[in-house]
């Protein structure tokens, strides 16, 4: 591998400048496609930690998925005692943590998309959301006063 996402957001945050946008859609795509594949798996893969230095892209330019220490598979809710099996609790990155994660809320998969909603958000504004924040004043923001980070 070549570098991370964060790494390449960094180096453009340095010298003031941002991926070009034809980059940022293959990014964008190719990360919407390693996130509904591993939800389309039976039973799903949750990944609960997607973050930009979590995102390596290789030599070719391919972005690739990594670091699985806090991925889940999802219970089916009809094979399991649900009490038991149901997932709550912090885990992850606070900035691109969905408010359910941070709230100790039952959550799915979802809680991925709004992960890299958050990455989306970083990538397009060359910022990271909820920039000037602790990553737990972030997800307080969003999670319990309902914010959204500002769109410089």
């Amino acid at each position: 591998m070549k570098y991370s996402l964060l790494d390449i957001f960094r180096a453009n945050h340095i010298i003031n400048t941002q991926i070009p946008k034809r980059t940022q859609v293959i990014y964008a795509q190719q990360l919407a496609q390693g996130m509904n594949h591993l939800h389309k798996c039976r039973p799903p893969i949750i990944h609960r930690d997607l973050k930009p230095a979590n995102l390596l892209i290789d030599f070719s330019g391919t972005l690739k998925i990594t670091d699985f220490g806090l991925a889940k598979i999802q219970p089916n809710p009809e094979q399991t005692d649900k009490e038991v099996f149901m997932m709550t609790g912090e885990t992850g990155s606070y900035r691109f943590m969905a408010p359910e994660v941070y709230l100790h809320e039952e959550y799915t998969e979802t809680v991925d998309v709004n992960s890299y909603s958050m990455i989306l958000y970083y990538m397009l504004c060359g910022i990271a959301p909820w920039h000037g924040l602790s990553g737990v004043d972030a997800a307080t923001k969003a999670a319990v006063n309902g914010k959204r980070s500002v769109i410089p």
